[in-house]
């Protein structure tokens, strides 16, 4: 990770925002209650998308998909988009994209590295992270992958699933795009960020 000053202010404040999006509540009410609620979300709708414009940003939206936030931290760009559910019985499905100045975009690795130790505060619960090179719509992209032994091997919610995308996304800009889930929602995740990684572009 990089050390200049700017560098871990825009860190900071984007891990301020990152605990009250990608996981949120909603995703710590489904942990509580897994017995209950553990389905995967529905397919995204690629199909039948809505052309989301507005601050610059640009990118298919999937039909029953929903932009929630757009905003900008600290020169950085942040945009939520939430899988929406037909109510409580789905496993939450967030995805988020971060939009940097090149001169201080961070690389993938970097990205995945610092937004999935956000995400692993019970450490000693999980096992070790691995990473898995990918491709989503021809950009770059890394599967992570962790066990919670909190839940039993057979219970969804003791497999996570994350997927890290980066592209250039207009000049002078890199967009990080990812979702934090668990496996159950694998197939899921990797068809909606294939939609917004092929459509998304950025101007200032």
């Amino acid at each position: 990770m990089k050390k200049d000053a700017t560098y871990s202010k825009l860190w900071i404040g984007l891990a301020k925002l990152l605990a009250t999006s990608i996981m949120g509540v909603g995703f710590a009410a489904d942990v509580a209650a897994a017995e209950d609620f553990s389905k995967p979300i529905p397919l995204p709708d690629v199909q039948h998308t809505t052309n989301y414009s507005k601050r610059g940003v640009k990118f298919a939206v999937p039909g029953n998909w929903t932009v929630t936030r757009n905003e900008t931290n600290s020169n950085v760009v942040q945009v939520d988009v939430d899988a929406n559910k037909p109510g409580l019985e789905g496993i939450a499905l967030n995805t988020q994209i971060q939009i940097y100045p090149l001169s201080i975009a961070p690389s993938l690795q970097e990205a995945a590295e610092f937004l999935t130790n956000m995400a692993r505060e019970d450490s000693k619960y999980l096992t070790p992270t691995k990473y898995q090179p990918l491709k989503i719509s021809g950009a770059e992209a890394l599967g992570v992958r962790y066990i919670n032994n909190n839940f039993g091997a057979g219970d969804p919610y003791a497999k996570h699933f994350h997927l890290y995308a980066r592209k250039a996304c207009g000049k002078g800009f890199v967009c990080i795009i990812f979702t934090q889930t668990l496996e159950v929602n694998e197939h899921a995740a990797r068809l909606g960020l294939d939609k917004v990684v092929s459509t998304l572009s950025y101007s200032r």
